[in-house]
């Protein structure tokens, strides 16, 4: 061992010295950090305010949300007010926990934000802007203050929920749709009360709900809903975010997906809480200036403003991810994307096309397909009711050939609601006390053809029930007569209605209170509760439902031909006194096919040859004339099983459906 000398023992200190000088200098540094991290988060959870921390809640989304770093534990609050010249978030329910907050603006994308400590779920806050001489409601809000408009304050919600499990939606061409309106629906007109009636639905054979708008409108809150004023706070009279994520989990854990009626093309103009939301005069800053402002209903969201865009889009994605929603009803299309010309109405041939609105559609369908499908492997479903029979509507976004000259491809929807070709036309059919004037051939070219593309098919929705147009099925067949005793004509055309709309190529939908033959009309502004009653009155026409939706449905596994997209007329008998018509459904190399026979005249057939239909034997699977769905019927051919292939000869009751699969029926 050899002992350094003391010139090297003297260098050695030396630069021990000068590391440790440096080491202090470190240590000193790092305590003024720690000392200025613990000032930051003493000030953050001081009671009478927070801290406007733009770094922190830059990136955290729209509106209020919960922040969590090893520093800040508290919530961002961030909103869009590009010409407001300041913000607070101000605490509007009795609480000492924090105080109004000045947030920080970012004038590169307009939007205000900041942190604020000791917030909490059921806080109630607004937006002060401009040196606190104005508020508004939070549009990303979830809650709202309960009560109707003009409302008080946004509420801080919850976002914690307990989900049951997966759900993967079924396919769409397997869809049968219920369209449901929350307030009329049940006896107290909540999600709550709604779940007492999902078993009822379940056995039904209903796969798919559609809600009627349940995000936060004015007038009387058992409305139609649309009029919206708070895109993403759900109804408080329904039961709020809560119930809405309860009666969804419900709905999916019974194999039922859930849609909701999303009223995108425009809001209420007289109590939206986004009107004038910064003060910068006219409609402000969410929606369009000059002739594309107004629709007939209210003004017109800017789809050529990108911060607009993502609010309406965020909405989708808020339903989709936080709410598990599978799909949408995007109403009134026409006026996304159509609209100006000096106040011409948007459906006119002549009002100018708004290529954003086209392309927002575009977007908006993409992003429903992506999300549902990644959140639960199914495609999801998004439908148009777009009133024009376009079938650019349904061609894909990739379909260069399509869409406007400015906005190529396809919208992309999965439907629209079927009304230029099918509802207009089958429903004279239908309701004309005088049966000869049916055009059978017209009927059979709606049920095998669609010129506008992928259709949903109905002869009642809450639009064409109401007192507005000409009412339920029923109540025009038998007006005055009894729901609980209604006559045999009501009771044959409500389910001629109801079997053509499930046999049929297109998506089948039906309306509340539809499968027992209810005669109220679907008032509008208020529609009357549901008599469900009546579920027992005539238990036997709701069996009659069942039996179709359960074919259409192929649950069975032997009429798989009515879920597929191809079909021909077998046979075709339109005359004045014979009005039939056998239509084939089928999916190719499957060997599902399945006859669809209809009669549309009173009178009875013993032994009607219906053409060469091939195969070796067709099994009934379905007769409409059956005494046990109602003892005003007939019974007529109950005994007519089956029938041998090649060419086929019936007994056809009057007034009637006949189904029969080329797969045997037990």
């Amino acid at each position: 061992f050899n002992a350094p000398t003391l010139a090297t023992r003297k260098n050695k200190i030396q630069q021990h010295t000068k590391e440790g000088d440096m080491l202090r200098d470190v240590l000193l540094c790092t305590g003024s950090i720690v000392i200025f991290l613990t000032l930051i988060a003493s000030v953050g959870a001081l009671n009478n305010g927070g801290l406007v921390d733009l770094e922190a809640c830059s990136s955290a989304p729209m509106g209020p949300s919960k922040l969590n770093t090893s520093v800040l534990a508290g919530y961002c609050f961030k909103v869009w007010a590009p010409f407001a010249s300041s913000a607070n978030v101000v605490p509007k329910t009795s609480q000492s926990r924090w105080g109004s907050t000045p947030l920080q603006f970012d004038s590169s994308t307009g939007m205000f934000s900041g942190y604020v400590s000791n917030v909490q779920p059921g806080d109630g806050y607004v937006y002060s802007f401009n040196g606190n001489s104005f508020t508004r409601l939070d549009p990303r809000a979830q809650d709202i203050s309960p009560g109707g408009a003009p409302w008080a304050y946004s509420v801080v919600h919850d976002p914690s929920f307990s989900w049951s499990g997966s759900f993967t939606m079924p396919p769409v061409n397997q869809l049968v749709v219920y369209e449901l309106h929350i307030p009329s629906f049940s006896s107290s007109g909540t999600f709550s009360s709604a779940l007492n009636h999902l078993p009822h639905l379940k056995s039904l054979g209903i796969n798919a709900i559609e809600i009627m708008p349940p995000s936060t409108f004015s007038g009387p809150s058992s409305g139609w809903g649309y009029n919206p004023c708070a895109y993403y706070a759900i109804m408080t009279s329904f039961g709020g975010y809560k119930g809405l994520k309860n009666f969804v989990n419900q709905a999916n854990s019974m194999g039922i997906a859930v849609m909701l009626d999303i009223v995108f093309n425009h809001v209420d103009g007289g109590s939206s809480i986004l009107l004038n939301f910064d003060n910068s005069g006219s409609a402000g800053p969410y929606f369009y200036s000059g002739d594309r402002t107004n629709t007939p209903w209210g003004p017109r969201p800017n789809y050529g403003n990108p911060s607009v865009v993502n609010y309406l889009q965020e909405n989708l994605q808020m339903w989709m991810n936080e709410y598990h929603i599978s799909g949408f009803r995007f109403d009134a299309t026409v006026c996304i994307r159509k609209g100006g010309g000096g106040g011409t109405a948007c459906w006119n041939s002549n009002t100018p096309n708004i290529n954003e609105g086209w392309k927002f559609l575009q977007a908006s369908t993409n992003l429903t397909h992506s999300i549902v499908r990644r959140n639960t492997g199914g495609q999801g479903f998004i439908v148009a009711e777009d009133d024009q029979g376009w079938a650019d509507i349904t061609k894909p976004i990739n379909d260069q050939n399509a869409g406007y000259p400015a906005a190529r491809g396809g919208a992309g929807f999965d439907g629209q609601w079927g009304y230029v070709d099918w509802f207009y036309a089958i429903q004279a059919d239908i309701t004309n006390a005088d049966n000869s004037a049916v055009s059978m051939t017209n009927v059979a070219q709606l049920l095998t053809s669609s010129t506008s593309g992928s259709r949903v098919l109905f002869t009642e929705n809450h639009d064409q029930a109401s007192n507005q147009n000409k009412g339920r099925i029923p109540a025009i067949v038998n007006p005055g007569g009894s729901p609980t005793t209604p006559n045999y004509w009501a009771q044959k055309k409500a389910m001629m209605g109801v079997g053509l709309v499930m046999t049929g190529v297109g998506i089948p939908m039906i309306l509340q209170g539809q499968e027992f033959l209810t005669y109220a009309s679907f008032n509008f502004p208020v529609p009357p509760n549901i008599d469900w009653s009546l579920n027992n009155a005539n238990a036997g026409l709701v069996s009659e439902v069942a039996d179709l939706i359960k074919l259409r449905t192929n649950s069975g596994g032997f009429s798989g031909g009515l879920t597929s997209s191809n079909a021909s007329v077998v046979y075709l008998l339109d005359d004045a006194n014979d009005k039939l018509a056998v239509i084939r459904r089928w999916t190719p190399g499957k060997g599902d096919d399945v006859m669809v026979v209809i009669n549309m005249y009173g009178k009875s057939y013993a032994g009607q040859d219906v053409g060469n239909w091939g195969g070796n034997v067709w099994y009934n699977a379905f007769n409409g004339d059956l005494n046990k769905y109602s003892s005003l019927y007939g019974n007529f051919g109950a005994n007519q099983k089956k029938v041998n292939g090649g060419n086929v000869s019936l007994m056809i009751p009057q007034y009637s459906i006949l189904i029969f699969t080329s797969q045997p029926t037990i």
